[in-house]
C-alpha cells in the first residue's frame, strides 16, 4: 500500500513540476503568446495540450517503474488523480481558454497515463525464449 501511494504521488508531482515550471518558462519568454489580457492564443494552447500528453506519459511511466507490481494499474491510478485534479483546477479557470482546451486537456490525461505504464511494462517483461536469438553454431 505505502508502495503504491509513494509511485502515485512522485508520478503525480512530476506531472505538476513539469506543468508549472514550463508554463513560468514560457509566459516569460513569449509573453505575445498569451495575449493582451493574459488569454493565450491558440497555437500556445495546441502546444500545452502536447505537453501535457507528453508529461501524463512521463509521469505514467515513472509511476508504473515505481510499482512493486501491476505497473499498468499504478499508472491508471495516477491517471485517474490527475483527472480529478485536471477537473477540479480547469473549472476554476474555465474562462482562461476556450472549452476545446479544457475537453482535451483532460480527455488527454488517463489515456497518457496508461501509455506510460504500458510502455514501461512492455518494457520491463522480460523476451521470452521464443522471441531471443540463438548465436551458437
Amino acid at each position: 500500500m505505502g508502495r503504491t501511494a509513494v509511485s502515485i504521488i512522485a508520478g503525480f508531482a512530476l506531472w505538476t513540476i513539469l506543468w508549472l515550471a514550463v508554463n513560468t518558462i514560457l509566459q516569460n519568454a513569449f509573453p505575445k503568446l498569451y495575449g493582451p489580457a493574459g488569454d493565450p492564443v491558440a497555437v500556445l494552447l495546441v502546444g500545452l495540450l502536447l505537453l501535457s500528453a507528453i508529461y501524463s506519459v512521463v509521469s505514467g511511466y515513472v509511476t508504473a517503474a515505481m510499482a512493486e507490481r501491476d505497473p499498468e494499474r499504478h499508472a491508471l491510478y495516477l491517471g485517474l488523480v490527475l483527472l480529478a485534479v485536471g477537473l477540479f483546477v480547469q473549472i476554476q479557470n474555465w474562462n482562461l481558454a476556450p472549452v476545446w482546451f479544457h475537453v482535451l486537456f483532460l480527455g488527454l490525461l488517463v489515456p497518457g497515463a496508461m501509455l506510460g505504464g504500458y510502455l514501461q511494462a512492455t518494457r520491463s517483461t522480460p523476451a521470452s525464449s521464443d522471441d531471443s536469438f540463438d548465436f551458437t553454431p
